[in-house]
């Protein structure tokens, strides 16, 4: 198979993860990068081996050689450089979350229509072999069915939120700040997929910061066959980073669910099963299944993806926007 030809828009940490794992993928390849910093568009390219930099966004999205776009930017550009990218003909992986918003998300799905490209939200956690697994586990009904989830993700401290000045994109509400859409995505997206399904009913708290979006937030989710969930997000508070499926026979245990790399069964009778995933020893960030499928995706014709549809993506945009609703956080620009 030909390698997809990539390119990037938002060259931060992320965007280096990510071409990290780009360099090393059997199935695409990094073609282009824009930036409107000269200096720091050609490190990057020269870092990672792009053959075409641009001073735009516009000017790479014209580029006919580039097939799909991967946006990387903070979300609250998202669906204006979605657009962009989509308008002229390009596909787009779009970190997550995609949108702001439920609004947002649905002129970005719109426009993928109406050009019929292919456009996926960057739920990279989905992709992981052991993301893979623990939804197996949990569809043939190994352990029973899943009675109780719990996932939490978080980081920072309180001094530093409370600090004089504090300006971090993370705490600042213009561009939609607090822990809800940067941290908790993860564990709603997390519960999401080992349900299949959103809440039937959601009850949310959040410790607000002195810039007015949320430090810490923990949401109680129950589902129509009580199922329950207990889900943190936090710019405020370090956490574990881990989540833990209970199971009518038996629980999970996954290390650093955003990107796991170790899972630990424990079966009703005291045995133990540990499951491991060593990309990390690879060089590898993680991304590199995210980058695989979406490449097989493009190679196949598909605008969509069958393991995190357009469809996923609104109910969990839709559950964000809830609890949001429900801690009071709504942006300047909304």
């Amino acid at each position: 198979m030909e390698k997809v030809k990539f390119g990037v828009i938002g060259l931060g940490r992320i965007a280096h993860e990510f071409c990290n794992d780009l360099l090393r993928s059997d199935k695409a390849m990094l073609y282009a990068v824009a930036s409107n910093s000269e200096d720091r568009g050609k490190e990057f390219a020269e870092k990672y081996g792009a053959k075409k930099v641009y001073s735009s966004y516009e000017e790479l999205a014209k580029d006919s050689d580039v097939e799909i776009i991967y946006i990387a930017t903070p979300h609250v550009f998202h669906k204006e450089n979605a657009i962009l990218c989509m308008e002229n003909g390009k596909s787009v992986l779009c970190e997550k979350p995609a949108g702001i918003n439920k609004q947002e998300l649905t002129e970005m799905i719109n426009c993928a229509k109406k050009n019929d490209v292919f456009f996926m939200e960057g739920m990279w956690t989905r992709f992981f072999p052991i993301s893979s697994q623990i939804k197996k586990i949990a569809e043939t009904g190994e352990l029973g069915k899943v009675r109780h989830i719990e996932a939490d993700f978080g980081f920072g401290s309180w001094e530093d939120a409370e600090a004089e000045g504090r300006s971090a994109r993370h705490f600042e509400p213009n561009l939609a700040g607090g822990a809800i859409l940067d941290l908790g995505v993860y564990s709603v997206a997390f519960a999401s997929w080992l349900k299949g399904k959103s809440p039937d009913r959601i009850a949310a708290f959040a410790d607000m910061t002195k810039t007015g979006v949320d430090g810490n937030t923990v949401c109680a989710f129950q589902y129509d066959d009580r199922t329950t969930a207990l889900l943190q997000c936090s710019i405020c508070v370090n956490t574990s980073i881990q989540a833990r499926i209970y199971f009518e026979r038996g629980r999970a245990e996954i290390n650093t669910f955003i990107k796991p790399d170790l899972m630990k069964i424990i079966y009703a009778d005291g045995k133990e099963e540990i499951i491991t995933d060593e990309y990390a020893s690879k060089g590898l960030r993680g991304f590199i299944y995210e980058i695989d499928h979406v490449s097989e995706c493009i190679r196949n014709g598909l605008k969509m993806s069958p393991i995190h549809s357009w469809d996923e993506s609104m109910e969990i945009i839709k559950t964000l926007d809830e609890i949001r609703s429900q801690v009071g956080l709504k942006y300047p620009f909304e």
